[in-house]
């Protein structure tokens, strides 16, 4: 998915504005699976930054941005030259996207990701964070795509489309909530605990597995030969690797969900 969102904005901006973007917009992703949520907003911040720079890019007759290394110009003062653009350029461009990377901005700097108060709301600030930097990207995606329409309308659709959790996770109760392999399900559930060790007992336990001597003896050592966890026999846990990381990410999330 991320190659594809690449090759369609690699043809209309540069690269390294490009592959900021989707690191930006991947690290936002990963945290907020793993509910890294202050960690989420902040990136969610630098993915703004770079959307900036891109609406720079985009609207100036030379084609010109602020540096990476460089400070941006205040937020405001960058929504209010954008919305004095001429009206021959998208309304998107003009007032939409700066509008809605000026609200997800404002978390990282106004907000702070550190709340004081009896209700912590991490949650609705990052799932609105995550709202936003999807619907920002599926914008450029409908301006600047270079492939088919019907192509750059399946890739806009999965980026905004409501995505139902795989794991269940609340009071204390963790499960599965797709029929998969044990072997994928074993690291579904270990990536949404993070890298941080999970006693195996638990983790049958989740995967409602009937037959705990098969995972320890056949399916584990799976994963481990293919550097996608790692078991700790000895202290009877298991953690996720950065490997399997990637593998749920780009594969089982996107077949499952």
């Amino acid at each position: 998915m991320i190659q594809l969102i690449e090759a369609q904005l690699r043809k209309n901006f540069p690269q390294e504005l490009v592959a900021k973007l989707t690191f930006h917009y991947v690290e936002l992703k990963s945290a907020f699976i793993h509910k890294r949520l202050d960690v989420g907003e902040l990136n969610g911040g630098k993915f703004a930054e770079i959307v900036f720079r891109l609406i720079q890019y985009a609207t100036d007759p030379k084609q010109t941005y602020t540096p990476i290394a460089q400070s941006l110009p205040s937020v405001d003062s960058l929504v209010t030259k954008f919305e004095n653009l001429p009206n021959t350029f998208d309304d998107s461009l003009r007032l939409h996207i700066p509008r809605a990377l000026k609200v997800i901005y404002g978390f990282r700097n106004k907000r702070g990701v550190g709340h004081a108060g009896d209700i912590n709301p991490n949650l609705m600030d990052g799932t609105l964070v995550m709202a936003v930097c999807d619907w920002v990207l599926a914008e450029l995606i409908r301006l600047y795509h270079v492939c088919s329409a019907d192509d750059a309308q399946s890739i806009v659709d999965k980026l905004v489309r409501r995505t139902v959790p795989a794991v269940y996770d609340s009071d204390g109760i963790k499960t599965l909530l797709r029929q998969t392999t044990y072997g994928d399900a074993a690291l579904v559930l270990l990536h949404n605990e993070g890298e941080k060790d999970v006693p195996l007992d638990d983790l049958c336990k989740w995967m409602e597995c009937p037959n705990m001597t098969y995972f320890r003896n056949r399916v584990l050592p799976g994963l481990h030969r293919e550097k996608k966890v790692y078991p700790n026999k000895e202290k009877g846990v298991c953690r996720i690797l950065p490997p399997g990381s990637q593998y749920v990410e780009q594969v089982i999330l996107p077949r499952i969900q």
